[in-house]
Order: C-alpha cells, then sequence, then structure tokens
C-alpha cells in the first residue's frame, strides 16, 4: 500500500529517492577479472541488454564521460551493468543535476537481464567496481534508491552503504520546489541492518 501511495504522489505531485554513501575506505572490496568498463564501440551490444536504454543514448552517456561498468561471462554475454559518474550527473528520475565532487563517483541503474538473476552477480560487480574505483582515487560512492523499494535495502546494507539524505521535489503542474533533507535513520519500514562488522566487508563471491 504504501509503494502505491508513493508510485501515485510521483506521478502527480512529489517524488523522492534516499540518498546513500559508501566510505571506501571502511570496506574491502575484490577486483574481478570478468569485470570491465564498456568500450565506445559497443552502444548497440548494451542496448540489447537493457530494455530502457537505446543505443543513442548509450553513446550519449559515454560521450559525456559517463562509463558503464559490466560483468561478462566466459561464453561472451553480458550479465550485468553499472553506470558511473564522477562529475556532476542529472538524475533522471527527478530531473536534478546531483553534485560530484572530486573523489567522488555516482553509482546509477544497475541491471542485469532476467535470464541472470538470482545469481548475486550485482553484488560481485559492485565489489569489483568499487576496488576499482578505489584504485583510481576514488573515496566515496553516492547512489539512491526509493525509499518504499524495501528489497533494495539488503544490497545496499552488505555493500557498506549508509542513508545520508532524502533528495527530491514537490510540485503542481509545472512548479517544482526541490529539497534534500538530511536522514540520521534508516525509514520506518526498512529491514534491520545488519551489524557494522558484517556489512562493511564484501568478499569475492
Amino acid at each position: 500500500m504504501l509503494a502505491l501511495l508513493f508510485r501515485v504522489l510521483g506521478e502527480t505531485v512529489y517524488r523522492r529517492l534516499l540518498l546513500f554513501e559508501t566510505d571506501l575506505a571502511r570496506c574491502r572490496f575484490e577486483p574481478d577479472a570478468r569485470c570491465r568498463w564498456l568500450r565506445d564501440d559497443e552502444a548497440e551490444r548494451y542496448a540489447l541488454v537493457h530494455p530502457l536504454l537505446t543505443a543513442e543514448q548509450v553513446r550519449r552517456r559515454l560521450a559525456d564521460g559517463v562509463r558503464c561498468w559490466v560483468l561478462e561471462l566466459p561464453e561472451g554475454a553480458i550479465a550485468h551493468g553499472l553506470w558511473v559518474a564522477t562529475a556532476p550527473v542529472v538524475i533522471e528520475y527527478l530531473d536534478v543535476q546531483l553534485p560530484v565532487a572530486a573523489g567522488e563517483a555516482y553509482l546509477f541503474q544497475s541491471f542485469t537481464p532476467a535470464a541472470y538473476r538470482g545469481r548475486r552477480l550485482a553484488s560481485r560487480a559492485l565489489s569489483a567496481l568499487k576496488a576499482q574505483l578505489g584504485a583510481m582515487g576514488i573515496r566515496r560512492t553516492l547512489s539512491c534508491i526509493l525509499p518504499d523499494n524495501w528489497l533494495a535495502y539488503p544490497p545496499a546494507f552488505s555493500a557498506g552503504a549508509r542513508p545520508i539524505a532524502y533528495i527530491g521535489w514537490y510540485g503542481v503542474g509545472p512548479w517544482r520546489r526541490h529539497f534534500r533533507r538530511p536522514t540520521r535513520r534508516f525509514p520506518w519500514y526498512a529491514p534491520k541492518r545488519r551489524p557494522a562488522t558484517e556489512a562493511e566487508h564484501i568478499t569475492k563471491l
């Protein structure tokens, strides 16, 4: 019921996301030889994997300096993708620019094709990505989830992420009032976070 309410509001007068941060210095991540950056000449290939992106949209993102981290299986199939911005980027759901400072990376639009779900490939790719970002000098990652999507909390917690703010807008017609409110607690409907000794350490899957 709560998710339905916010979905209706999100189409009319109110949208929000919960912004998370991960301090990479506090976490242990491991590289994975099957993960790599998507190449510029693979836009059409990735568009075939992701049903909500066209090849032109992929090319435009890559041209804008946004990169895509992929996990490729031995047979050559792209089994997971995750976009990474290291400069200010527009959050499409809110149509607002998120500031991304030096030493930070914003992670978004994580996607696993249906045929490969249930194999923890997203966690594996995320661990390898954060190892790569740490080697690049990135100290902190940012990401967003829909607050009412309770299934998104366990992966965020297991990756050492913690919520830092609600971001969003109120609106009527074309008018928008954007907001950013700090949060020190998890939403009451979120699953209980695991102890830090478990949540802040990822091992290779």
